[in-house]
């Protein structure tokens, strides 16, 4: 599947070839919208294959290593989310999130869609982030706190979901819910499960990035911030 070819480009980097094969792959798989479709296939069995916005979100980070422009491909995410019906705060943390792992080879395109999309994820349209699972909330946390140190931002909105996500954390220092799954498209829903050990791994990452806010904090470069019980609980 295209998901799976563009998480394995992000992981292992181009190919010794310069990603020949994978750019015929992947021309194969565009649509005249300049989406990419989920499987894998010959052009003459295209009609019946998805589109998932997840997927081309992952591969606004792979195009440029193998030298195809970026531009069509993110008007096109950019057209699709705009036409996407009222959708749970979820499925905005996920797409940003796939966002964030595009964004350090996607360039310009793949930032300015992570930050389109957290747009949709302000404190005041997200609601209370305790009503998010573990999956939502770590991701969100992870995105939202790069964003912060892009910005120079303090950022102490972060810091209810960083209590949230450590009020969650099991007796042996695991988080349980599912994995960050693919995106669906046409009412795009999160619609995979994954362990465990893939959640943890994700809450660990959020938390990872926050300590970064904590140590700009205390060093005056993300702005003043009041002392926060999250932060006290995280440096223990």
């Amino acid at each position: 599947t295209v998901d799976a070819l563009a998480m394995g480009s992000l992981l292992l980097g181009p190919e010794p070839d310069g990603g020949a094969e994978l750019r015929s792959i992947l021309r194969a798989q565009q649509t005249p919208r300049g989406l990419y479709r989920h499987g894998l296939g010959p052009p003459g069995a295209a009609a019946g294959r998805r589109v998932l916005v997840g997927d081309n979100v992952l591969l606004l980070g792979v195009l440029p290593a193998l030298g195809m422009d970026t531009t069509e491909l993110a008007a096109a995410i950019r057209s699709e989310l705009d036409e996407v019906p009222p959708a749970p705060p979820k499925t905005w943390i996920v797409l940003a999130y796939l966002g964030s792992l595009a964004a350090p080879t996607g360039g310009a395109e793949a930032h300015a869609l992570v930050a389109r999309l957290l747009d949709r994820l302000e404190p005041s349209r997200l609601g209370p982030v305790a009503a998010l699972d573990d999956v939502a909330l770590s991701a969100y946390l992870r995105v939202r706190a790069d964003q912060c140190l892009r910005d120079a931002d303090a950022c102490n909105d972060v810091n209810a979901a960083v209590a949230a996500l450590l009020g969650r954390r099991q007796g042996d220092g695991s988080w349980l819910a599912p994995a960050v799954a693919a995106v669906e498209g046409g009412g795009i829903e999160p619609s995979s499960t994954g362990s465990a050990v893939e959640t943890t791994a994700l809450a660990l990452d959020g938390l990872a990035t926050y300590r970064r806010i904590l140590d700009g904090r205390a060093k005056g470069m993300l702005g003043a911030s009041p002392a926060d019980a999250a932060g006290a609980v995280l440096r223990r």
